[in-house]
């Protein structure tokens, strides 16, 4: 929960300018839901779910699947046909796999 605190601290100072430019009231209800969502049910859950799993689990466990979080969401998404799957994406996705592939190699 700090986390979050400390952050929002450190960002505020750079993001409260244009935090006040937005005409909130100009927004339609369906986008402010999206905001909210992204940010209380996705980025907030994540990572109490990641919290809760550095408690109950090893740290190359739960940091394996940290890694592969950007990798999983580009094949969904793919999948779902809303992105496209480019060179630079496969070999991201490459890199992704070498370095877990690294990390787990001793063990």
């Amino acid at each position: 929960m700090y986390l979050f605190i400390f952050g929002f601290i450190y960002v505020l100072p750079i993001g409260a300018r244009d935090l006040l430019l937005v005409e909130w009231s100009a927004l339609p209800p369906k986008a402010v839901f999206a905001m909210g969502y992204v940010i209380a049910g996705i980025t907030i859950l994540a990572y109490l779910l990641n919290a809760w799993a550095l408690q109950n689990s090893n740290s190359t466990t739960v940091g394996s699947y940290i890694y592969l979080q950007p990798l999983l969401a580009t094949l969904i998404a793919v999948s779902l046909g809303m992105d496209h799957l480019t060179w630079d994406k496969l070999a991201f996705g490459l890199l992704i796999v070498f370095g877990l592939w690294l990390v787990n190699r001793g063990r």
